[in-house]
């Protein structure tokens, strides 16, 4: 990663200022106050945003203002453009949504989708993104100034918590306590497990004491059924004695239904015979009647039908011609008005003389006398179609008349052809009705004898309502013999399931005493094996580098600096250890730096994944140096190999060593860059 460029605007005492970097040193020189820090501070933010406990949005947005931006350019494998927004508002300072660049494509994001981003990038861990510490960033490229030597004084614990947090060996302690809690697991599972197997023995006794009483019932069972065949076959042989017995009561009652049958038909008989004969005596009187025969005047109707049709129509045509004379009459006459009050010609608009308009007069007279001449012809003419069609229509009906003497004729003769048809049917019958009567009466003679006594069949029937009783008696014990053998069935089923899942949670008991030994006798003691091979190798190329650049940044050939094994400052003095605290500003300030420099060193080192490694950021490193320790800066620097240095401090021998120098001044609390 190396950054080409940052925008600020409203951040805290920059109004709007831009600046590039290059690649080499840079030196942001300037007064205490004058801003230099902000410049580190507004390039964390554009990366990461706000992050609770390290940077604050009230502690960025300059005061009296309601917005502030941040914009950071920078290269990786492509180039990145970072927009990140703040916004003041009642609830206090917030950040906003933003953008990420990428070879130009603009993307819009929420501010977690950026940092979210952002890790990707650089290569840091995912697991980051839900954590507010800035770990791997903070001790990698960027300290501020005033935590530069809080590792220094940290206990022994805090300080290892966060140097496996930053190298990412936590993780194995993770693991050894994820593991712990699964052992935990195991033993309450295994507790768990042997306390249900105590009941194993009493689940054995239970099974067999279930077998013994399913056998109980099965010979109980057994034995009823056998009783239940003999009472059946009994039930049988009383069933044929009822049958037998039921046929003759039921030949008896068929005897007195027929009987009763016979009775009723003959009843019957005897009412239809009366009927007919009342029928017969109509019929013969009808046949007994005549009438005179009346010739069919039909055609004669219909021939008439048709000339007083044609007299009609030509009465409708005699109306209309006589119409069309009456308007044409009436238009003559309407012309004859009309000329004799003219007295300019509508044509040629000429006076019309007296003698002109009565020759037109007496022209249009003669035409009107010739149409009251048509007009008597014509009715005279309706006047004899007039006559005409009233002397047919008086014959036509008295045509009508004899046509329904004609049909009533008719009708009487198909009456007395049915009436000596029935009557052969209503004397056939009545012969028939005769016979049929006679042959009642013999069989009501035939079969009148007293009928069969039914107590044999009553003593069947009570006998066979005894053994039903006792019959289904048997079969309800049996049935409940069956369903309590069900019962204990199901009961031993779940007991030997029981005993089964007994068999199942001894072997499950096996593997979780197994797993349980496996955690914590050898997966647990090799992850903290592991743990510590990494830390070594880690604690050896940190002590290493740490040990080098003391002595390199000291002013003290008899101080001597190492790393303890819980990575602590350990310092001696001619052969004596003295405590971190008892020692000079410059000399704190060197144990710091080359703490953070070899830290920086050993993590990029360790973390392959970091696009990181190309830039660092020291945020006032040389506090409280000589002039002789500060060309010692120089040197470890250079050492360090890094393409991109950004330096903070106010030393001004630093601007003989370093490639580029941004010099910041603070007028009015207003800071810019010269």
């Amino acid at each position: 990663m190396l950054i080409h460029s940052l925008s600020l605007k409203n951040i805290r005492s920059y109004q709007e200022e831009s600046l590039d970097f290059q690649e080499g040193i840079t030196l942001l020189a300037g007064d205490i106050g004058s801003g230099k820090s902000t410049i580190l501070l507004a390039i964390e933010f554009a990366l990461f945003g706000i992050r609770r406990g390290d940077i604050s949005g009230d502690g960025l947005l300059r005061h009296g203002e309601q917005e502030g931006s941040v914009t950071l350019t920078f290269h990786t494998d492509r180039t990145y453009v970072i927009h990140r927004t703040l916004k003041r508002s009642s609830q206090g300072v917030r950040q906003d949504g933003g953008y990420l660049e990428i070879d130009g494509a603009q993307e819009l994001l929420t501010a977690n989708e950026l940092k979210a981003r952002v890790l990707e990038i650089l290569g840091y861990p995912e697991a980051l993104l839900t954590k507010t510490k800035g770990f791997v960033f903070r001790y990698t490229v960027y300290t501020p100034q005033e935590e530069l030597k809080q590792i220094l004084f940290e206990n022994d614990q805090s300080r290892l918590d966060t140097l496996r947090a930053v190298f990412g060996v936590d993780r194995y302690q993770l693991i050894q306590d994820n593991a712990n809690l699964l052992a935990k697991k195991l033993r309450d599972d295994k507790r768990l497990l042997t306390e249900q197997l105590k009941d194993e023995e009493q689940l054995q006794e239970k099974a067999r004491q279930l077998i013994t009483e399913k056998e109980q019932a099965s010979k109980e069972k057994i034995f009823l059924q056998q009783e239940l065949a003999a009472l059946k076959k009994q039930q049988e042989g009383v069933e044929l004695t009822l049958a037998a017995q039921e046929e003759l009561l039921e030949k008896e009652r068929a005897r007195k239904q027929r009987l009763l049958q016979i009775t009723t038909q003959q009843d019957a008989l005897k009412r239809q015979l009366a009927s007919l004969s009342g029928k017969i005596t109509a019929q013969q009187s009808l046949l007994a009647q005549e009438k005179a025969a009346v010739e069919n005047p039909q055609q004669a109707l219909d021939e008439l039908q048709e000339r007083l049709v044609s007299y009609k129509e030509k009465r409708a045509q005699a109306k209309a011609k006589e119409q069309q004379i009456k308007e044409q009459k009436r238009s003559l006459t309407a012309k004859s008005t009309d000329i004799a009050d003219l007295s300019t010609c509508p044509v040629c608009q000429q006076d019309v003389g007296q003698d002109h308009k009565d020759h037109i007069a007496k022209d249009l007279a003669k035409e009107i006398a010739a149409l009251d001449e048509k007009q008597s012809s014509v009715s005279t003419i309706l006047a004899k179609l007039e006559k005409a069609i009233t002397e047919l229509s008086e014959k036509q009906l008295s045509l009508q008349q004899r046509k329904r003497m004609y049909d009533e004729h008719r009708l009487f003769t198909q009456k007395q052809t049915l009436a000596r048809e029935q009557l052969d049917v209503f004397i056939a019958e009545e012969k028939s009705f005769s016979e049929q009567l006679k042959t009642l009466e013999k069989q009501q003679q035939a079969i009148a004898e007293p009928l069969a006594d039914d107590t044999a069949f009553r003593t069947a029937k009570q006998e066979l309502r005894t053994i039903t009783e006792q019959v289904s008696n048997a079969k309800a014990r049996v049935a409940g013999l069956v369903e309590r053998e069900q019962q204990l069935s199901v009961r031993l089923l779940e007991a030997e399931q029981a005993i089964e899942t007994t068999k199942q949670q001894k072997k499950q008991l096996s593997v979780l005493i197994a797993k349980e030994r496996w955690l914590t006798q050898s997966f647990i003691p090799t992850v903290g094996v592991m743990e510590k091979h990494v830390l070594s190798a880690i604690h050896q190329e940190f002590s290493r580098l740490f040990t080098q650049w003391c002595q390199s940044l000291l002013d003290n050939e008899h101080i001597f600096a190492t790393l303890s094994s819980s990575f602590a400052p350990v310092v001696t003095q001619s052969g004596y250890d003295m405590d971190v605290a008892h020692l000079s500003g410059g000399e704190k300030t060197s144990i710091a730096l080359a703490y953070r420099l070899a830290l920086n060193v050993v993590v990029n080192e360790f973390i392959q994944s970091l696009n990181t490694s190309d830039v660092l950021i020291l945020d006032e490193p040389t506090d409280g140096f000589s002039s002789d320790q500060l060309d010692r800066v120089r040197d470890v620097l250079q050492e360090l190999s890094v393409r991109q240095i950004l330096v903070v401090s106010h030393e001004q021998k630093m601007q003989s060593y370093v490639n580029n120098v941004l010099v910041v001044h603070k007028r009015e609390g207003v800071s810019s860059i010269a």
